[in-house]
């Protein structure tokens, strides 16, 4: 069973909308840094580029890869199922191998600026962003914390002030294949 970590994250520039034609491009845009963080949070692979993210990852093996290729598995009634028209994710592994056996990060929410009808010119106070990383056996919640705390550090420009909360993290655990029925 994949665990789960997950966080919000708040970011502020302007101490309030301020309009964009007086100050666009030249303060900091807290949604323009959300969507940086959002576009860094993968790589073209579609693997998470947070580092340190797969340190201790228990890899599946051969055998386990050829067990799971093995099972019938309808991939065109999945996603029906899923309401998606397609797949994708980490290169290299199957849709199952994804699910089962792989660590994954989602956007699961994000906002800022006006949201309204029409437009409005503005360059908004804040942004926010709600993510979560679905965990595989060797992965240790807290250690996946600090190194979200340590990736985002290192994106947020000056002049963008920021804010992360944690939920109760849930860990992952593995049974052998081995193990007897």
């Amino acid at each position: 069973m994949r665990g789960v970590a997950d966080c919000e994250i708040e970011l502020y520039g302007p101490d309030q909308d301020v309009h964009s034609g007086s100050f666009g491009g030249a303060v900091p845009n807290p949604a323009t840094v959300a969507g940086r963080i959002v576009a860094a949070l993968h790589d073209a692979d579609e693997r998470v580029a947070i580092p340190g993210f797969y340190d201790g990852v228990t890899e599946l093996t051969d055998t386990e890869r050829a067990l799971v290729a093995e099972l019938p598995f309808d991939e065109a009634a999945w996603l029906r199922t899923a309401k998606s028209h397609g797949t994708l994710g980490e290169a290299g592994f199957s849709t199952l191998e994804r699910v089962w056996a792989r660590p994954t990060a989602e956007v699961n929410g994000i906002g800022g600026g006006y949201q309204g009808p029409g437009g409005k010119t503005i360059v908004p106070a804040s942004a926010h962003l709600k993510l979560s990383f679905r965990l595989v056996a060797g992965q240790d919640p807290a250690k996946i914390e600090l190194a979200v705390r340590d990736w985002l550090a290192g994106l947020v420009p000056a002049g963008i002030r920021y804010g992360i909360v944690f939920g109760a993290p849930t860990r992952p655990c593995l049974t052998p294949s081995t193990t007897p029925p």
